[in-house]
C-alpha cells in the first residue's frame, strides 16, 4: 500500500506588516495567482474566544493572545509570529472507496484533530487556525504566537521570540526542526500517515512552498499558453474556411443573381412574343377590313360604270348619288350602296390609318428583331460566364470540402472543453456549429 506522508513547515513573521500580509491573503484580499476565487468560501477559521471585534483579524489576535498571555516584546520586528503549514500528500484525502475529489469528511476529522494537538503543544499560545481548500490540495496554516520564559536578577518573565523557540545557529534550528517533524509525525500516526524521510538520507534539497508555487504556475502557464496556441490555430483555420464558404456562397449568390436576370430576360422576351403576335392578329383583321372594302369599292366602280349609280350636285355644290333603274332594280343596289357609301367616305382615312400602322408595325418588327438578336448575345454571354462561374465553383467547393475534411480531422482530437469554446465564439456569428 502507497504511503502517505505527514507534512509540517514552519516559517517566521518577524514583523506587524509580515503578519498584515499574511492576514491578508488568508482573508483573500491579496491577488495570489495560485488560489481558485470560486471555491474560497470553502474556507475555514477557528480562533480561540478572544473577544474580538473581527476574530479573522490575525493582526489583532497575535496582540490580544500577546496580551493575555502577558508576555513581552523586544521590539514589533522580532520574530512576533510563527506560521505552520501543515499538510498531508495529496491522495490522503481522496476518498477510501475511489470516488473522484476530496472526502470533506476526513479532512473535517483532520483539521479538527490537528487544532487540538496544537492546542495542547502550545497552550493559549495558537491565535488562528485557517483551513485552505482553495488551493491544490487541502492544508491548514496555522499561527503560533512563540514564548519563552526569560530568568534574570528581576525574576522570570515571558518574553516572545521566534528565534528563542524555533531558531538559533545552523545546528540548533536543524535539532529543533527535526524534533518538530518527528513531534508532527507520531501525533498523525492516528491517520496512517508516516514521518517523511529525514533530507540527510534522501538527499533532497527543500523547496520552499511559494518558489514551488511559482514553479507550478509557470508550468500551468506553459500549459495554458500552449492550449491557447492550438485554439487559435484551430479558431485561424475555422475562419480560414468560413472565409472560403462565405466565398462559395457568394459566387452562388452571384450565380443565382445571374439565373434571376436571366429569367427575367426570357419572360420579357416571351411578353415581346406575346404582343408581337397581337400585332400579328390586329395586321390580318385590317387586311381582312381592307380585303372588304376593296371588294365594297369594285363593285361600287362596277355599279357607276354600268349607270346604274349617278351623280347629282345640288346647288350648295354637295353631291348624291342614286342608284338608277327598276325599282326592283333599286331595291336590290340599294344595300349594297348603302354599305358601299360610307366605305367610300372612310376609305381614303382608313388607307391612311392602315399605311402608318403598317410603317409603325415595320418598325416594331424592326426593333423587335434587334431586341431577339440583343438578347441572343446575352444569352451566349450569360453561357459563357455561367459555364466560367460553374468551373470556379467546382474548384471553390472541392477546396472548402478539403477543408471541412481537414476541420473534421481536427475536431475529433479537441477536448470538449475546447469544442464548447470554439461553437460558443463560432454561434455568435449566426454559423452551425460544429
Amino acid at each position: 500500500m502507497e504511503k502517505h506522508y505527514a507534512i509540517i513547515r514552519i516559517a517566521s513573521r518577524c514583523s506587524r506588516t509580515a503578519i498584515g500580509q499574511a492576514n491578508a491573503h488568508g482573508n483573500r484580499s491579496d491577488v495570489s495567482a495560485h488560489v481558485d476565487r470560486t471555491r474560497s468560501h470553502l474556507n475555514q477559521f477557528w480562533v480561540p474566544s478572544l473577544g474580538l471585534e473581527d476574530p479573522k483579524n490575525l493582526v489583532a489576535a497575535v496582540d490580544r493572545v500577546t496580551e493575555v498571555l502577558g508576555a513581552r516584546r523586544r521590539s514589533d520586528n522580532a520574530g512576533l509570529l510563527a506560521e505552520f503549514h501543515v499538510g498531508a500528500t495529496p491522495e490522503f484525502f481522496l476518498y477510501d472507496d475511489g470516488r473522484d475529489g476530496f472526502d470533506p469528511d476526513k479532512i473535517q476529522r483532520w483539521t479538527d484533530h490537528n487544532i487540538q494537538v496544537f492546542k495542547r503543544k502550545f497552550p493559549g499560545q495558537v491565535a488562528q487556525v485557517r483551513l485552505d481548500m482553495d488551493e491544490k490540495t487541502p492544508h491548514l496554516a496555522v499561527f503560533v504566537v512563540p514564548t519563552y520564559v526569560k530568568t534574570t536578577k528581576r525574576g522570570e518573565a515571558l518574553w516572545v521570540s521566534y528565534r528563542k523557540v524555533f531558531g538559533g545557529k545552523k545546528i540548533e534550528a536543524s535539532e529543533k526542526c527535526i524534533a518538530l517533524q518527528d513531534w508532527y509525525a507520531a501525533e498523525m500516526a492516528c491517520f496512517g500517515l508516516h514521518r517523511g524521510e529525514p533530507k540527510e538520507v534522501t538527499g533532497a534539497v527543500h523547496t520552499h512552498h511559494n518558489t514551488y508555487r511559482q514553479i507550478e504556475a509557470k508550468k500551468s502557464a506553459e500549459t495554458q499558453l500552449a492550449k491557447e496556441k492550438a485554439e487559435a490555430e484551430a479558431a485561424s483555420a475555422e475562419r480560414a474556411s468560413l472565409a472560403a464558404l462565405l466565398f462559395v456562397l457568394q459566387l452562388q449568390s452571384g450565380l443565382d443573381a445571374l439565373n434571376k436576370e436571366k429569367s427575367d430576360l426570357e419572360q420579357k422576351l416571351q411578353q415581346l412574343k406575346a404582343e408581337q403576335s397581337a400585332l400579328d392578329q390586329q395586321k390580318i383583321a385590317h387586311e381582312t377590313t381592307f380585303q372588304k372594302m376593296v371588294a365594297g369599292l369594285s363593285r361600287a366602280v362596277e355599279l357607276i360604270a354600268n349607270g346604274q349609280i349617278t351623280r347629282h350636285i345640288k346647288p350648295d355644290r354637295s353631291s348624291t348619288y342614286r342608284v338608277n333603274g327598276s325599282e326592283q332594280d333599286q331595291a336590290a343596289l340599294t344595300p349594297i350602296w348603302k354599305m358601299v357609301q360610307p366605305m367610300l367616305k372612310s376609305a381614303q382615312s382608313l388607307l391612311e390609318k392602315l399605311d402608318a400602322e403598317r410603317k409603325a408595325a415595320q418598325s416594331e418588327r424592326e426593333r423587335l428583331a434587334a431586341e431577339r438578336e440583343r438578347i441572343k448575345l446575352e444569352n451566349a454571354a450569360m453561357a459563357t460566364e455561367f459555364e466560367a462561374l460553374t468551373a470556379e465553383t467546382s474548384v471553390q467547393l472541392n477546396a472548402f470540402k478539403d477543408a471541412v475534411s481537414d476541420l473534421m480531422g481536427l475536431r475529433h482530437e479537441m477536448t470538449t472543453e475546447q469544442l464548447q469554446r470554439l461553437n460558443a465564439a463560432v454561434g455568435d456569428d449566426g454559423l452551425t456549429p460544429f
